[in-house]
């Protein structure tokens, strides 16, 4: 059984692209962090993209996908 999305948690670029049913990549996901196409930040040492869950939401309803 897959995880749930939650909107107001955080997850990694991975998990997120994991969520969008390979429409989108990893590293498509990150520029769009980079160019604050969705609610992202950078977390720990190594800086890495965390992207909100409601975000993922919001990319998977105007995508359309189920």
């Amino acid at each position: 059984m897959a995880k749930p999305l939650k909107p107001n948690d955080w997850y990694t670029a991975r998990e997120a692209a994991e969520f969008l049913a390979g429409e989108v990549t990893e590293a498509t996901l990150k520029e769009y962090c980079k160019r604050e196409e969705v609610e992202a930040k950078k977390v720990g040492p190594k800086q890495r993209w965390k992207i909100r869950g409601a975000s993922i939401i919001e990319l998977r309803r105007k995508w359309e996908i189920n």
